[in-house]
């Protein structure tokens, strides 16, 4: 029988068995030393008749193996000891004493009150730290900031509040611009920027795919060996690191985008010198996957608050404009449930961009290197530098290569208007 003394301490009685009182004990304590009273935790096993040595000179009896299996349940120590607490003497004798510990396939565990406040955490010593906690989101620990990385606003979870108001304020007015989830964190969530859709110019096999943004480049160095004194000796060797400038990828974080959300299409199918046909394909497009997308978007209290995103590049700038027509055609089709949406396009260097015409309720950017050669040298319909919708960045760079574009980003205008179920409204 096991009892458990006010001090915490183990008590034993021997009851009818007629071997020493004699023990395997362990007891188990959480992280705060506070006793874990369940037998599971904390226990003995004591020596039973089958340990009795027999014959004149004691004989060679087998031993009687002690052991107990214990799954803990919470972070802590556990104390192991062997006794013999006989009240005659009587020698007991423990040899190949061994603890085993099995780790557990949990690494680090994190309970949440419903604004994302955290209890009950827990993570295996020497573990490297996982920082992607509530809805998936990163933890800003430095200085013990304690906010989270909605890649748009940050997010206090001790106070259930942003640190930034929200976009689309003008659409819940009986609530604090600085609320998360409406108030409603067990209904709902915050989304954590825009979906993105990129449609690529003319590809050498890697169009509607993300790796048409991407740039890989060579860098050569020729590294000299160096004496412990940092002298310079003769020799040495040329090395390559290959250096991948993600447009996508850093497109996605300008914005605050999830990455795996993003969708990518070819904007230059066969017969793309036609700027009408890319048009017409863009708008295909459009009309088959529009649905999908309109009823991914993120809502709270049934209004769309996850804006949308084109990029294009090159010839992709028509093929974008015809999938727009098949936007605004879906939204003034379906108002109800587009409530909330608000649309920007930023056209990258477009191909026949003359052609491309403006969209009234549609924040349409178009950042330019316009060429000498004539590659990509017009204006679109509707923009000007003057209201920040023609960003002509020629004078720093005459390059045509998506990746020539990313120092552009942070001159990148959000959308201006939202669909309020009836019509665009300029904000």
């Amino acid at each position: 029988m096991l009892l458990f003394h006010s001090s915490g301490i183990l008590a034993k009685e021997p009851g009818t068995n007629p071997a020493p009182i004699a023990y395997v004990n362990f007891i188990s304590v959480d992280r705060n030393f506070v006793l874990q009273t369940d037998i599971s935790q904390t226990n003995f096993v004591r020596i039973t008749e089958a340990a009795k040595e027999s014959g004149a000179n004691g004989g060679n009896g087998l031993h009687e193996r002690l052991y107990a299996e214990v799954t803990v349940q919470q972070a802590g120590y556990m104390y192991i000891y062997l006794s013999n607490d006989n009240p005659t003497v009587a020698e007991v004798y423990f040899d190949d004493f061994k603890v085993t510990q099995t780790k557990s396939p949990v690494i680090q565990t994190d309970d949440y009150y419903p604004f994302g406040l955290t209890f009950n955490s827990y993570a295996r010593e020497n573990s490297v730290k996982q920082d992607y906690l509530y809805n998936g989101k990163e933890l800003q620990d430095e200085l013990n900031l304690g906010w989270l990385d909605y890649g748009a606003r940050m997010y206090m979870p001790e106070l259930g509040r942003w640190l930034k108001m929200d976009k689309k304020a003008e659409l819940y007015a009986n609530m604090t611009p600085y609320c998360y989830a409406a108030n409603t964190p067990t209904n709902a969530i915050d989304p954590d920027g825009n979906l993105v859709i990129f449609i690529n110019g003319m590809s050498w096999g890697d169009g509607g795919s993300r790796s048409y943004w991407q740039k890989t480049e060579s860098q050569k160095q020729y590294v000299t060996y160096q004496d412990g004194f940092g002298n310079n000796l003769f020799g040495g060797y040329e090395r390559q690191d290959m250096v991948v400038t993600d447009f996508a990828q850093s497109f996605n974080d300008r914005f605050g985008q999830d990455m795996n959300k993003a969708r990518f299409y070819d904007g230059a199918p066969w017969n793309s010198g036609d700027v009408e046909y890319r048009i017409k394909k863009g708008k295909e497009q459009g009309d088959e996957d529009i649905a999908d997308i309109i009823q991914s978007l993120v809502r709270t209290h049934g209004v769309i608050t996850e804006p949308l995103i084109l990029a294009t590049h090159s010839l992709g700038g028509a093929y974008g404009r015809g999938f727009l027509e098949a936007v605004i055609e879906y939204v003034k089709s379906h108002p109800q449930e587009c409530r909330g949406l608000s649309i920007s396009v930023y056209d990258f260097d477009p191909y026949d961009a003359a052609f491309l015409k403006e969209v009234y309720g549609v924040t349409i950017t178009q950042i330019a290197h316009f060429s000498k050669f004539g590659l990509a040298n017009q204006k679109e319909q509707g923009v000007s530098e003057e209201d920040g919708t023609l960003i002509d960045d020629t004078e720093n760079s005459n390059s045509h290569a998506v990746a020539s574009f990313v120092s552009n980003f942070d001159r990148l205008m959000e959308g201006k208007y939202v669909w309020n179920g009836t019509e665009f409204v300029k904000q």
